[in-house]
């Protein structure tokens, strides 16, 4: 039974996955009921004739007299049996020989573990959260055997495969091979991650692997542009063997291979041609492993399991403005994230004393978990904003006012206006407006804002449908001029800059850089007042952090690698000023899973990167900085592979602290 064609909330994420193979191996090979004896032979034209071909009446006699005097007695005569190559038989089971009973019944089965349908369905709720159940049971010889589907609301995807009955009274092993045509957001782009513990690596070519319960050994299957991942987490069953001698193989996609899955008859996994599978269309097979031992609950099924975690938007780029932001009232930083639950969640200090724990502003299910938030004080009312995209793909708003509880959310776009949720927002002087900038459906870039406070107006377009639909976007004032100035990276892969000046109209985009980015990858701007200059920084397609700048609002310049090529492409980088020594500082999570550092002091060359945090961070994952003016602090918040957020800061230009956890 295959999954085909599968979406999470709009995001693309199973191409096919399927079970072509259940392969067994008994403590000794052979037998009378195996190709290769005579006997063998004429059971398996008997086992033909039951998946749907015919045989004459004295063969079949031959079959029964011959197999039938062996059947359950095997071991007698020091026979064994397999191995076998199992597959379910897409059709209703027949018995074709009653003679040799129960053996040579193949395909599905109606009874209660499927409501008595061929292809059962249940939905059902656990821990409050909706599942789906899809399954079928069916015959293979001697043996039963379930397989079952479940996909929940929060992105799990598991399977399993049970089996019970013996082909004889013998120990053997059963082993599914599950093989995962990931899709995220299309075929190609995807990269397989092996973590170990804290560490993080890739695979550069196709591979065969196994597992390391001891390391906490896992994989993740993402999307290099988009960052949206899906988990592979292993279970603790029995493991690789002789037999079946891998747990987990990555493979790069071909046609002809899907048409024809398993062609390897009783032999092992191959396709193995150390191809490139990095940024590829790739394929993921994951080998379960359950031992039965004859005699105990024969009756009952032992089973293998898969287990998948779809991740999205965890490790996306949220905008200069960030989710991150310092609220001058009772000297408060607060940040915002979205959990699992859906819910928007608010993380605050006040006065530089401890973090509070966390409250809820909506209710659950209200926006995609790991969905972009971006905070702005705006001056009017000592208001503080916060825009972000709902489940439903709207684009809404959250405030408070003089330091009173939140309000909102609320609707200022249609729905399905923004997949992915990529939203910068920034404060513009003239005129007292407050512009959010982001790329709808249609891959053009937006504008949304409001004027002294009214309503909010828009959305407006004013490109071209030349951007990824979602994708990262950067704002930041400019003061010549009075310039508000916009970054993103076009589907040609190249930064784009859009402006506005004296609160003119928009002009734009225009490309000022080469095609060596990813389309809609992360990018983030600031302001550094020493030569009145505007710096971006962008992980590029090889992994290396770049620099653009203008100075004095002259052309711009670069880009130009700061780093080895170390990075996630399009990885998130949080960047703030940092007023003592005139410093400009950027953070951003490398491939080892650790906090990198990069800086800048008096407008010279920029240091770094240099490691500040041990391991356990997603690569290119959310980060997000700010100063805090008391101490002189600068602090920056990131979520670890915990999935809890954590607090790094500086203070008076001393070393770097933490990382420190700000939850439970």
């Amino acid at each position: 039974m295959s999954l085909l064609n599968g979406t999470y909330k709009g995001v693309h994420i199973i191409g096919k996955f399927s079970l072509p193979v259940i392969r067994v191996k008994y403590e000794k090979d052979g037998g009378p009921g195996d190709a290769g004896s005579v006997a063998g032979g004429l059971a398996g034209a008997g086992a033909g004739a039951a998946a749907g071909g015919s045989v004459g009446g004295p063969v079949g006699a031959v079959v029964g007299a011959v197999v039938g005097f062996f059947a359950g007695r095997e071991t007698e005569f020091g026979l064994g049996a397999g191995p076998y190559s199992d597959q379910i038989y897409w059709a209703p089971a027949h018995q074709e020989f009653p003679f040799v009973g129960d053996r040579n019944k193949y395909g599905l089965v109606k009874n209660e573990h499927t409501n008595n349908e061929y292809v059962g369905l249940t939905e059902f709720s656990q821990d409050n959260v909706s599942w789906i159940r899809m399954n079928v049971y069916a015959r293979i010889g001697a043996y039963h055997i379930l397989h079952e589907w479940f996909l929940s609301r929060d992105g799990a995807v598991m399977s399993r495969v049970g089996s019970k009955g013996v082909a004889i009274n013998m120990n053997h092993s059963h082993h599914p091979y599950w093989r995962l045509d990931f899709d995220i957001d299309g075929p190609e782009n995807n990269r397989v991650y092996v973590v170990s513990n804290d560490d993080w690596l890739f695979y550069s070519n196709e591979v065969n692997d196994t597992k390391n319960m001891a390391r906490n050994k896992k994989w993740v299957v993402r999307n290099e542009l988009t960052r949206n991942q899906a988990w592979i987490f292993p279970v603790s069953d029995a493991g690789a063997d002789g037999f079946a001698t891998m747990d987990v193989a990555v493979r790069r996609y071909h046609k002809s291979e899907e048409s024809t899955p398993w062609p390897f008859a009783k032999g092992e996994l191959g396709f193995n041609d150390n191809e490139s599978v990095a940024n590829a269309d790739i394929v993921f097979w994951y080998v379960g492993h359950m031992y039965h031992e004859v005699g105990h609950h024969d009756n009952s099924f032992h089973f293998a399991d898969l287990k998948i975690q779809v991740d999205l938007e965890s490790w996306r780029v949220i905008g200069a403005s960030g989710p991150l932001c310092y609220y001058p009232i009772n000297h408060q930083l607060e940040f915002c994230r979205v959990r699992r639950d859906g819910r928007v969640w608010l993380h605050w200090k006040d006065n530089n004393g401890p973090w509070h724990l966390p409250v809820p502003l909506t209710e659950a299910q209200f926006a995609r978990h790991g969905g972009r938030i971006v905070l702005a004080f705006y001056p009017i009312n000592n208001q503080l904003e916060a825009l972000t995209v709902a489940e439903n793909g709207a684009v809404h708003v959250l405030w408070k006012a003089n330091n009173a509880p939140w309000q909102g959310p609320v609707q200022l776009t249609q729905p399905e206006f923004v997949p992915g949720g990529g939203i910068t927002l920034s404060y513009y002087p003239l005129n007292n407006q407050l512009e959010a900038l982001m790329v709808d459906k249609d891959g053009q870039v937006n504008i949304l804002w409001k004027a002294q406070n009214g309503p909010w107006q828009g959305p407006v377009p004013f490109t071209q449908s030349e951007f990824p639909p979602g994708g990262s976007i950067t704002s930041t004032f400019y003061p010549i001029n009075n310039q508000l100035e916009a970054l993103t990276i076009g589907n040609d892969g190249r930064v784009r800059i859009l402006w506005k000046a004296n609160n003119e109209p928009w002009q734009g985009p225009v490309a000022i850089s080469p095609a060596n980015f990813p389309p809609g990858g992360g990018i983030t701007s600031a302001f550094y007042p020493i030569n009145n200059q505007l710096e971006a920084l962008t992980i590029d397609k090889n992994g290396q952090v770049n620099v653009l700048w203008k100075a004095q609002n002259g052309p711009w310049q670069g880009p130009v690698p700061l780093t080895q090529p170390d990075y996630p492409p399009g990885g998130q980088i949080a960047l703030a000023f940092y007023p003592l020594n005139n410093q400009f500082e950027a953070l951003t999570i490398a491939n080892d899973g650790r906090v990198h550092l990069l800086w800048k002091a008096n407008n010279e060359p920029w240091k770094g990167p240099v490691a500040i945090s041990p391991p356990g961070f997603p690569p290119g994952g959310q980060i997000a900085s700010a100063f805090y003016p008391l101490n002189n602090q600068l602090e920056a918040v990131t979520i670890g592979n915990d999935e809890k957020v954590y607090v790094l800061w500086k203070a008076n230009n001393e070393p770097w602290k933490g990382p420190v956890p700000i939850e439970p």
